[in-house]
């Protein structure tokens, strides 16, 4: 009988010793998978750091250039409008007839200007999208008239 109750103590502990070994061998399994999950985690983590970084550093290289690149328009775009208003005084001193050859009143014949009609070429190509100075050109008047007709349209 001893014999007996030794056994069935001996089988109880295989089972259980199985048992336990199964379950070590899931949780090492597990721990396994886990494994290189996180350090993938962990690595895609640290590219995705060192990408941003990079991000970060092209966008503000990128901005300076731009900036520079702007302050430098500008600067060219205020010497245009220097010279382009030196260039209109030149031409309406050149425009402007002499003191000398004025011709007398009574000999002087005034043909009246078409104001309106001319206002009115302003206002449509203003319409069409068209910038001050190419207004100027297309009607055939100085690019501060054009500004002064727009300035001046009544609001529709």
């Amino acid at each position: 009988m001893w014999q007996a109750i030794v056994l069935t103590v001996q089988i109880l502990l295989l089972v259980v010793g199985r048992l336990l070994f199964l379950q070590a061998k899931s949780d090492l399994n597990a721990r396994a998978a886990e494994t290189p999950v996180l350090s993938e985690l962990k690595s895609l983590q640290s590219r995705i750091k060192q990408m941003l970084d990079e991000m970060k550093t092209i966008s503000d290289s990128a901005s300076r250039q731009l900036q520079a690149e702007c302050d430098r328009a500008y600067r060219l775009i205020e010497r245009l409008e220097a010279a382009a208003s030196s260039k209109e005084t030149a031409f309406a001193a050149v425009e402007s007839p002499q003191v000398e050859s004025v011709a007398p009143l009574a000999k002087v014949k005034f043909q009246p200007v078409a104001t309106e009609e001319r206002w009115n070429q302003v206002y449509i190509l203003s319409d069409q999208g068209l910038s001050a100075a190419e207004i100027a050109r297309a009607a055939g008047i100085s690019q501060g008239e054009a500004e002064m007709v727009l300035a001046l349209r009544p609001s529709q």
